[in-house]
């Protein structure tokens, strides 16, 4: 019997963040974040992105009349992996994303930004 890596799962596959115009935000996140575009499904409105694992980010546009959730703490949402969160956090903000300050311990530091629709995610370091 195959060990479960992911509880009862194989694995976590792909993390969703909801948009309220996909063809619009695409350009951010591959000029601002230099996301690789894996896929883009013109008649979902979904673009799915490449992270480095075999987790994907898909951003999916909402279907009219449909409602994204209101950005805040208490929600999901992606946090990525720098070896130099300080390096990563300069170049946010000199691309004009809105980026919080870096927090943390001796172990480990981070910070949240947000994309042009509000969408919250996180960078973080871990130190040995």
């Amino acid at each position: 019997m195959q060990e479960n890596k992911a509880g009862i799962f194989n694995r976590l596959d792909v993390v969703i963040i909801r948009v309220k115009d996909v063809k619009l935000i695409r350009d951010w996140y591959e000029q601002v974040l230099e996301l690789k575009l894996a896929y883009f499904d013109e008649n979902e409105l979904m673009a799915v992105y490449k992270t480095g694992t075999d987790v994907s980010l898909t951003i999916w546009q909402i279907k009219p009349g449909g409602n994204i959730a209101p950005a805040c703490l208490n929600g999901s949402f992606p946090i990525f992996y720098s070896d130099n969160i300080e390096e990563v956090h300069k170049l946010l903000k000199e691309r004009n994303v809105i980026v919080e300050e870096v927090h943390g311990t001796e172990f480990f530091k981070y910070f949240g930004f947000f994309d042009p629709e509000g969408n919250r995610m996180e960078v973080c370091q871990y130190f040995k």
